[in-house]
C-alpha cells in the first residue's frame, strides 16, 4: 500500500492538482448525495438526472486517479494525464452542471451538458490508447 502512495510523488504539479480535484469531485458528490435527501427542492423524490450526474461524478472522479497513477509507471504515459484532463472537463460540463440547474435552477449552461458527456468519451478514448501502447 505504502508504493502506492509513494509513487504520487513522481506526480506533476499539474497532475497533483488534477488529483486533488478528483478528491474534491468525490467528496463533494458524496455530500451532495448525502444532503440532496434533505432538501426542499428534492421534496418529492431526487431526480434520475441528479442521481446519474452524482453517480458520474463519482465514477469519473476514481477514474481520473486511476489515470493518473498510470502516469506515474511512464513519464511517456501522457495518455493519463490527457484523460484526467478530459474527465475533469466532463465532471464540470455534465455532472455539475446538471446538479447546479436542479439545484439553483441555473439554466444558463445547460446546453454544455452534452460536451461534458463527449470530454467522457474522448477521456476513455485516452485511456484506451494509454493502456494499448504501454
Amino acid at each position: 500500500m505504502s508504493r502506492m502512495f509513494e509513487s504520487s510523488r513522481h506526480l506533476s504539479r499539474p497532475a497533483k492538482g488534477l488529483g486533488a480535484f478528483a478528491v474534491l469531485c468525490a467528496l463533494t458528490s458524496v455530500g451532495l448525495g448525502a444532503v440532496s435527501a434533505h432538501l426542499p427542492v428534492f421534496a418529492q423524490g431526487v431526480p434520475d438526472s441528479f442521481a446519474t450526474a452524482q453517480q458520474m461524478m463519482q465514477f469519473h472522479a476514481l477514474a481520473m486517479l486511476v489515470a493518473l497513477l498510470w502516469t506515474t509507471k511512464s513519464p511517456r504515459h501522457v495518455g493519463g494525464v490527457v484523460a484526467a484532463i478530459l474527465f475533469a472537463l466532463g465532471i464540470v460540463l455534465f455532472s455539475l452542471n446538471i446538479e447546479l440547474r436542479l439545484l439553483l435552477d441555473w439554466q444558463l449552461a445547460r446546453p454544455l451538458v452534452p460536451w461534458g458527456g463527449t470530454a467522457f468519451l474522448l477521456g476513455w478514448m485516452a485511456m484506451l490508447w494509454t493502456v494499448v501502447s504501454a
